[in-house]
């Protein structure tokens, strides 16, 4: 869901999937947020197709990444939830 206030587009998270990192396997959505329960590393490609290391991620709170892709070799992060 998109929704404007004051001019500023303000964008909800209306569903959720569990992602396992893999490193041939693109995303079945792209997300728009990153939940990380266990912390560590996040390695992802963007949705340009830029591929980004996230070091110590913390852990218990949504991210704001955009991701198409996230890796299993560069990531140490669990129980990883996508959020589009």
């Amino acid at each position: 869901m998109v929704v404007f206030k004051n001019g500023i587009k303000i964008t909800s998270i209306d569903s959720f999937f569990s992602i396992t990192p893999s490193n041939s396997v693109d995303l079945a959505n792209e997300t728009i947020a990153i939940y990380v329960g266990t912390p560590g590393d996040l390695r992802i490609d963007d949705v340009n197709g830029n591929t980004v290391t996230f070091s110590n991620l913390a852990n218990g709170i949504f991210h704001p990444i955009q991701a198409k892709k996230v890796y299993v070799t560069g990531t140490s992060a669990t129980n990883i939830i996508g959020g589009y």
